[in-house]
Protein backbone atom coordinates (compact mmCIF):
# COMPACT_ATOMS: atom_id res chain seq x y z
CA UNK A 1 0.00 0.00 0.00
CA UNK A 2 1.34 3.46 -1.36
CA UNK A 3 1.86 6.40 1.53
CA UNK A 4 -1.52 8.02 -0.80
CA UNK A 5 -3.45 5.46 0.03
CA UNK A 6 -3.01 5.11 3.86
CA UNK A 7 -3.62 8.75 3.52
CA UNK A 8 -7.19 8.82 1.76
CA UNK A 9 -7.91 5.84 3.75
CA UNK A 10 -7.39 7.88 7.10
CA UNK A 11 -9.66 10.98 5.44
CA UNK A 12 -11.76 8.57 4.53
CA UNK A 13 -12.29 6.91 8.01
CA UNK A 14 -12.42 10.42 9.51
CA UNK A 15 -14.65 11.66 7.44
CA UNK A 16 -17.05 9.34 8.12
CA UNK A 17 -16.89 9.71 11.94
CA UNK A 18 -17.51 13.07 11.17
CA UNK A 19 -20.54 12.75 9.24
CA UNK A 20 -22.14 10.25 12.14
CA UNK A 21 -21.72 12.93 14.48
CA UNK A 22 -23.11 15.57 12.54
CA UNK A 23 -26.20 13.00 12.14
CA UNK A 24 -26.49 12.63 15.70
CA UNK A 25 -26.34 16.23 16.56
CA UNK A 26 -29.22 16.77 13.42
CA UNK A 27 -31.55 13.72 15.41
CA UNK A 28 -30.68 15.89 18.63
CA UNK A 29 -31.90 18.95 17.14
CA UNK A 30 -34.45 17.81 15.65
CA UNK A 31 -36.16 16.88 18.72
CA UNK A 32 -35.53 19.54 20.65
CA UNK A 33 -37.04 21.67 17.77
CA UNK A 34 -40.51 19.14 18.14
CA UNK A 35 -40.71 19.28 22.14
CA UNK A 36 -40.04 23.42 21.85
CA UNK A 37 -42.74 23.51 19.33
CA UNK A 38 -45.21 21.45 20.95
CA UNK A 39 -44.70 23.43 24.26
CA UNK A 40 -45.16 26.74 22.33
CA UNK A 41 -48.42 25.49 20.89
CA UNK A 42 -49.88 24.91 24.77
CA UNK A 43 -51.73 27.26 26.47
CA UNK A 44 -54.01 27.36 29.57
CA UNK A 45 -56.92 25.47 27.55
CA UNK A 46 -54.64 22.40 26.52
CA UNK A 47 -52.76 22.00 29.18
CA UNK A 48 -52.43 22.70 33.00
CA UNK A 49 -50.97 25.77 32.79
CA UNK A 50 -52.80 28.66 34.50
CA UNK A 51 -54.50 31.55 31.94
CA UNK A 52 -51.79 34.26 33.23
CA UNK A 53 -49.09 32.10 31.37
CA UNK A 54 -50.71 32.52 28.28
CA UNK A 55 -49.37 35.84 28.02
CA UNK A 56 -50.90 38.40 24.80
CA UNK A 57 -52.22 35.87 22.89
CA UNK A 58 -55.54 35.05 24.33
CA UNK A 59 -58.06 33.59 22.03
CA UNK A 60 -61.28 35.58 21.92
CA UNK A 61 -64.14 35.10 24.63
CA UNK A 62 -67.56 33.31 22.83
CA UNK A 63 -70.37 33.25 24.09
CA UNK A 64 -72.47 29.81 24.88
CA UNK A 65 -75.78 31.24 23.64
CA UNK A 66 -77.39 30.37 20.67
CA UNK A 67 -78.13 33.06 18.12
CA UNK A 68 -82.45 34.45 18.26
CA UNK A 69 -83.92 35.04 15.49
CA UNK A 70 -85.16 38.32 17.31
CA UNK A 71 -84.13 41.67 16.98
CA UNK A 72 -81.49 43.51 19.32
CA UNK A 73 -82.62 46.17 21.83
CA UNK A 74 -85.37 46.83 24.13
Amino acid sequence: MTDLEKILIQQNEFLQKTVESLNENICKLTEEIAELKEALNKDSHNSSKPPSSDGYKKPNPKSLRPKSDKKAGG
